[in-house]
């Protein structure tokens, strides 16, 4: 099983960094890109409508698969999945060293 995790997570990074190839985009922006893996808005995975662009939601830079979707609104059940995604990928809290709820 963590194998097909791993996979799946350098699959999404090869994807998200050649939609980014075209910009200068840091190392920390591609790696959140492809942990977030899709739109809060569409779903639709980042990279598949070109470049990402990266917005920020309150207090949270986050990525949506294009610009039209910088109009519309977030799907409530995108934005849990993106942040599981966040929580499997960091595995633990930091402060409180113990393993994030799934």
């Amino acid at each position: 099983m963590k194998r097909l995790i791993t996979i799946v997570a350098m699959n999404a990074l090869v994807a998200v960094s050649h939609a980014f190839a075209e910009q200068h985009v840091s190392r920390y922006d591609q790696l959140k890109a492809s942990v977030q893996r899709i739109c809060p808005v569409s779903g639709k995975a980042l990279g598949s409508m070109g470049t990402p662009k990266k917005v920020k939601i309150g207090d949270e830079e986050i990525f949506l698969c294009c610009e039209s979707c910088a109009k519309r609104k977030i799907d409530k059940q995108h934005w849990v999945t993106i942040h599981k995604n966040f929580a499997a990928a960091q595995r633990s809290c930091p402060v409180m060293e113990k393993p994030l709820p799934a």
